[in-house]
């Protein structure tokens, strides 16, 4: 999302339209690269559940995640992050 989308005009804003969009990327981001909202993702998809309506749960599983973290001000613990590949 550009900065100059963020901008509607004078007397206007966005308001909490952010944090579904930036919700929405983060649990992308996370069912890709962090391995508990994956396996939480495979399971979802094993009980047939649609892509976006397990991406929409990964989003709500990974705010409780966050609000736990910030709520009892202690690091993530979980399964270490799976390294970065190279793209071919």
């Amino acid at each position: 999302m550009s900065v100059s989308s963020l901008y509607v005009g004078p007397g206007f804003s966005r308001g909490r339209s952010v944090i579904p969009y930036t919700l929405f990327m983060a649990a992308g981001t996370a069912m890709l690269r962090n391995p508990v909202i994956r396996a939480f993702r495979s399971r979802l998809n094993e009980r047939g559940k649609f892509r976006k309506a397990a991406r929409t749960a990964c989003m709500l599983k990974l705010l409780i995640i966050l609000t736990a973290i910030v709520r009892t001000n202690t690091p993530w613990a979980g399964p270490n992050i799976a390294p970065l590949r190279a793209h071919p």
